[in-house]
């Protein structure tokens, strides 16, 4: 069975290819762009959003309990926004 290549004029049959690159290159011309709608993108990219700035969040929350929670004073210049 020969795999055909797709060209937008005509066809040229895999036994006249002999680069490998060009199957390749072929294989990926059929699979589909993107199945869904592009508002699926979007909402993707909103969630990706807020779970970075909620684990970002998080990530300070934690330092500022345990620098209350062990007694470390706070009266670092850059520590200052963060103690509670």
């Amino acid at each position: 069975m020969a795999f055909v290549v797709h060209n937008q004029s005509n066809q040229i049959p895999s036994s006249k290819v002999n680069s490998p690159a060009a199957t390749i290159i072929a294989r990926q011309d059929r699979i589909p762009i993107w199945p869904l709608p592009y508002l699926f993108i979007g909402i993707i990219g909103t969630e990706f959003l807020f779970t970075l700035y909620f684990i970002a969040i998080g990530g300070f929350l934690i330092i500022a309990a345990c620098l209350a929670q062990f007694g470390v004073p706070t009266n670092w210049k850059w520590l200052d926004g963060v103690s509670p």
